[in-house]
């Protein structure tokens, strides 16, 4: 069994409603998704997924994100965009049940990990 991971790193801004006062001002992060699959087989060539085409549909999703605030942005209309939310919506969108987990981060230090059973 092979677990294969892509990252990729983004900056957003976003804002918490009906949170700690200092979270409810619009604030940036360096954040990073990174997505996880679990593969039984390799291909001729090798490889048991192919890396770069994972890597660019993660960037494409991502894309309208970037440098954007998540708030205001229709994900996110009607809900607070937490790393919760982010992993959610990539799931959604990256539309493929062989992910396993998806993790989100402020940074380093702050993670969620959505575990897709």
């Amino acid at each position: 069994m092979f677990k294969i991971t892509v990252r990729r790193n983004i900056v957003f801004v976003h804002y918490h409603r009906d949170y700690k006062e200092r979270y409810r001002l619009p604030h940036p992060h360096k954040w990073f998704v990174e997505l996880s699959f679990l593969k039984e087989d390799i291909n001729s060539k090798g490889f048991s997924i192919d890396f770069v085409e994972l890597g660019e549909k993660l960037e494409k999703i991502l894309e309208p994100f970037q440098n954007k605030t998540l708030n205001e942005l229709e994900y996110f209309k009607e809900k607070n965009p937490t790393a919760e939310h982010i992993a959610l919506v990539v799931y959604e969108l990256f539309n493929d049940e062989t992910i396993v987990s998806i993790a989100v981060g402020e940074e380093q230090n702050y993670i969620t990990l959505y575990i897709n059973e």
